[in-house]
């Protein structure tokens, strides 16, 4: 499959020339302002529905963009939302939205009012795991079911009808499908971030065409997101490389709108890493949803002529030597180790200059050895100088061996890395048979390594062979069961193991064999409270540091849970964030941060006191006129 990418390539490139005809969307029009805006529709009525993930709601806009009512409240009773993630409307204003945070679908009724809901956690039908985009027809309603890789449909009363699907990168399997739209004459098209490409299936979910693969090229992708339909026309949110690419229903590129923003907070037109498409009903209007950016952009037509002329204005670099970081970080001795997703590899930093150095990068597209598809979690093991790689695309959990020598100069070695060995998660299904995933990773004692799952919502130890000797957790909110857990970390006695329980708003402690010891947090602003807790890290003397994505900001917390201090706030100067991720301490005792919607890593003392930040320059550069701290 991946042989095809030049070949799209070329064809892409003949396909996007500025002497094709007609108008087109690109012309910037104007933006309004959301909270995580992640999915956007059109209504019967020329309504803009803009479901705003961070505040749990879906906001209803009129014609000129003035906000006329909102749906939804957080909560987890009929009518509420947690971290809700897809949106359609019916043609009857009927609104359907993914709860992925309670695992359901929630109706609305076209009063606004809440009509019912549906679903639960599991893999069984009508049960789901992190649910997603939706579609909706007079007659059924289709429903990303991203974690269980499939599509479930139902009819509009909600009853289950079938499911089509399955993990896998051939004809009619999926590696986590996002979105789904429907054709004029009742195709169904989904969207598959892990394979890059979009599946055309008739009504019933019998597979009748594929398109797209990875790359930058038109014709290609990087996490494929939101698809929509109008007309003879397709839509697809190509999320890795800020834009939107316009098909025909056969799948033959067109063109693409919307321009990479290079400099923090570019907009008019620029996009930066979008979620969300929808056109007017009568064609003259495209809405573009940044969830990083708390924004929706509107888009009108222009003549190819006009695109092209903006586009001799903009001519984007792409560089190796300022890639973007993934959302976790592991530091052990003088190496730091973090995912970069869209370049599907791994970096390493030395970390001992001023300004860390990169000294190897490692891996690329690929279901072989060694290859990834979306590399994410990271874990150091210096004494047995080796790299762990969570990979969850191909569902793996890599290990690589590293021969670094911390006495050798400071310089890129290209052949510092190699495959050492790898385990299939399929041979550690959960209780209903699920494969777990590995979320994030944690070493524990005699090169035991802790995984936390977030498909099956526990954790596993895994031995020194890789064996499963000890499992818990669970889908709840009771003590010791998860609802998206997102990190963990053990104590460095290893006496404790804390598990970041976002959806319960909480960070759990456990014994090393899993019995619950506590927790701490709830859900609030104030400190000691998370909104959306997401990385962990622990120093030498048990203070914990927790980040939390919706607030901005690092918590500081005794190794029994007590609030000490916190830092942070939404921005781009020294000391601010741009919903922070994964973290970890030095043997320094310096705090990392993976600032990820600011593509850089902080460092800070642990009293939140800025040192530097590392990453691409312009995101960079406006931490340079900081006071900085003592190290």
């Amino acid at each position: 499959m991946r042989k095809a990418v030049l070949k799209l390539a070329l064809i892409g490139l003949a396909v996007v020339s500025p002497t094709a005809a007609g108008e087109r969307f690109g012309a910037y029009q104007r933006t309004i302002a959301g909270h995580g805006p992640i999915a956007v529709q059109f209504g019967p009525g020329g309504d803009l529905y803009v479901l705003e993930q961070d505040r749990h709601r879906v906001v209803v806009y009129d014609a000129e963009g003035t906000p006329r009512r909102t749906l939804g409240t957080f909560g987890s009773d009929p009518g509420q939302l947690q971290r809700p993630a897809g949106l359609a409307v019916a043609t009857d204003g009927s609104v359907f939205v993914s709860d992925t945070g309670n695992q359901r679908i929630v109706r609305f009724d076209p009063d606004g009012r809440g009509g019912g809901v549906w679903g639960s956690f599991g893999t069984g039908d009508g049960q789901f795991r992190a649910p997603r985009g939706l579609a909706v027809t007079d007659a059924r309603i289709y429903v990303a079911d991203s974690a269980n890789h499939r599509i479930q449909v139902f009819d509009r009363d909600a009853r289950f009808i079938t499911a089509f699907g399955g993990y896998g990168t051939g004809p009619g399997q999926f590696i986590e499908p996002v979105a789904v739209a429907i054709a004029g004459d009742g195709s169904v098209l989904v969207t598959e971030a892990g394979n890059s490409r979009v599946q055309v299936f008739d009504p019933d979910g019998q597979p009748r065409a594929t398109w797209g693969d990875w790359g930058f090229f038109p014709g290609t992708f990087s996490r494929p997101g939101a698809i929509a339909v109008h007309g003879e026309r397709v839509y697809v949110v190509d999320q890795g490389n800020h834009r939107v690419q316009v098909f025909d229903l056969a799948g033959t590129v067109q063109y693409e709108f919307g321009l990479h923003a290079l400099r923090p907070r570019q907009g008019e037109g620029h996009l930066h890493y979008p979620d969300a498409v929808a056109i007017s009903a009568d064609g003259s209007q495209a809405v573009v949803g940044e969830y990083f950016e708390d924004r929706v952009q509107v888009f009108g037509r222009e003549t190819a002529e006009e695109a092209e002329r903006r586009r001799r204005i903009y001519r984007p670099v792409i560089s190796a030597a300022a890639p973007h970081f993934g959302p976790r970080c592991d530091v052990q001795d003088e190496l730091l180790a973090v995912s970069s997703p869209e370049a599907q590899q791994v970096l390493l930093y030395d970390i001992r200059p001023p300004d860390p150095i990169l000294v190897h990068s490692f891996g690329r597209l690929g279901t072989g050895s060694g290859q990834f598809l979306a590399p994410d979690a990271v874990l150091l093991e210096p004494k047995a100088r080796r790299l762990l790689v969570a990979d969850t695309g191909n569902r793996r959990l890599n290990a690589f061996h590293l021969d670094h020598d911390a006495q050798a100069d400071i310089k890129h070695r290209p052949g510092l890395s190699r495959m050492a060995r790898s385990l299939d998660l399929a041979t550690a299904s959960g209780p209903d048979g699920a494969p777990v995933s590995a979320a994030a990773l944690a070493g524990g004692p005699e090169r035991s390594v802790y995984l936390l799952s977030r498909a099956t919502a526990e954790v596993l130890l895994l031995d020194g062979n890789w064996k499963v000797r000890q499992r818990f957790g669970g889908y709840g909110t009771a003590a010791g069961s998860f609802r998206n857990p997102s990190d963990l970390a053990l104590s460095p006695d290893g006496q404790r193991l804390y598990v970041v329980d976002a959806g319960n708003h909480r960070v759990q402690i456990f014994d090393p064999q899993g019995a619950p010891l506590g927790s701490f947090g709830q859900r609030g602003t104030r400190p000691g409270q998370f909104l959306q807790p997401f990385g962990i890290a622990i120093a030498a003397d048990g203070t914990v540091f927790v980040s939390d994505v919706d607030l901005h900001r690092i918590g500081a917390f005794s190794p029994e849970g007590t609030p000490l201090h916190n830092w942070g706030g939404r921005g781009i100067g020294a000391g601010q964030f741009l919903r922070p991720r994964g973290l970890d301490v030095d043997p320094a005792g310096r705090v990392m941060v993976v600032d990820h919607g600011n593509h850089r890593i902080q460092i800070f003392n642990q009293k939140g006191g800025f040192l530097r930040a590392f990453g691409p320059r312009l995101f960079v550069l406006p931490t340079r006129e900081a006071t900085v701290q003592e190290e």
